[in-house]
């Protein structure tokens, strides 16, 4: 998980630098649910699984420490 928000940490700060303009994340979102890293838009079984709030915390967490003290970001909206 925090290979990979680095790595789209790194292309989304490329394509901030390219148009010289603030990143906006409009939406970050992981639900409680073991498949939540690869289809974090899915809810899968109708919704009808066990939540798991440790699976939830890591994606959390991998975004925040891709960005943090990181200036090219200047918003985050989380649901």
């Amino acid at each position: 998980l925090n290979a990979k928000w680095v790595q789209i940490r790194d292309n989304l700060v490329g394509v901030s630098r390219k148009w010289n303009r603030p990143l906006h994340i409009t939406e970050l979102g992981y639900p409680s649910h073991p498949g939540a890293p690869q289809e974090p838009w899915a809810i899968p079984g109708g919704g009808q699984i066990k939540a798991d709030w440790q699976i939830q915390e890591k994606c959390f967490r991998a975004f925040w420490t891709a960005w943090e003290n990181r200036k090219e970001i200047v918003h985050t909206g989380v649901w």
